[in-house]
């Protein structure tokens, strides 16, 4: 029996005797060629100094709505962030509706995009709110792009993102406890920065694609 995660092959029952884990791979040359940071900040129309964004389709599998939440309560206190939502679904109705018309200037509903790395690369910290997975290749991507993570723990995420080294990792369904961590990150360049290395690091030594 052959799982991308440690957590999928415990889910499944698997006996460890026939099974083994084969994480998802990255291959670096997806991000040799990416636009940069300003010219993105200017495609998207964005001002503020900070980006966060979460690159997931907009489904019962993936938790926008308490990424929205989470959103919304940085927002009350503060508007020097910009939100991104990049992925299917996510410039839908349903999607948009979870935001209140008076903070949606603060939001980017983007859709399905081909350019997700680049966006990435733009992006100051990103977030990916979800209910259990496997080896998010999402997360993936944000750390090989050097990017700090808040990340929903459950399934195999804690075998990528490493709490306090790489990101951190919250409840489900806690939008205040994604909140506080993102807003924790916002207020530190150098945690940001720090904690972005150490991911890609990370990537580099345990999730390349010729490893898989």
């Amino acid at each position: 029996v052959v799982g991308n995660s440690l957590a999928g092959l415990k889910a499944y029952g698997a006996p460890k005797r026939k099974s083994h884990c084969i994480y998802n791979g990255f291959s670096f040359t997806r991000t040799e060629k990416l636009s940069g940071r300003e010219e993105m900040r200017q495609q998207l129309g964005i001002e503020t100094p900070l980006i966060v964004g979460m690159v997931a389709s907009f489904s019962r599998f993936k938790d926008y709505p308490v990424y929205y939440k989470a959103a919304a309560q940085l927002l009350t206190e503060r508007r020097d962030i910009t939100f991104l939502a990049v992925g299917d679904f996510t410039d839908s109705e349903d999607s948009i509706a979870n935001v209140s018309p008076d903070l949606r200037s603060s939001f980017r509903f983007l859709g399905r995009r081909s350019d997700a790395e680049s966006l990435i690369n733009c992006m100051d910290i990103c977030v990916l709110a979800t209910f259990t997975e496997g080896i998010s290749n999402s997360i993936m991507e944000y750390m090989a792009l050097g990017k700090p993570v808040v990340a929903t723990d459950g399934g195999g995420t804690k075998e990528i993102v490493e709490e306090g080294r790489t990101g951190y990792l919250v409840k489900a369904g806690q939008p205040g406890e994604l909140a506080d961590k993102i807003r924790v990150l916002a207020d530190d360049p150098d945690k940001r920065a720090l904690m972005g290395r150490a991911g890609q690091d990370k990537v580099k030594s345990q999730f390349l694609l010729s490893t898989m």
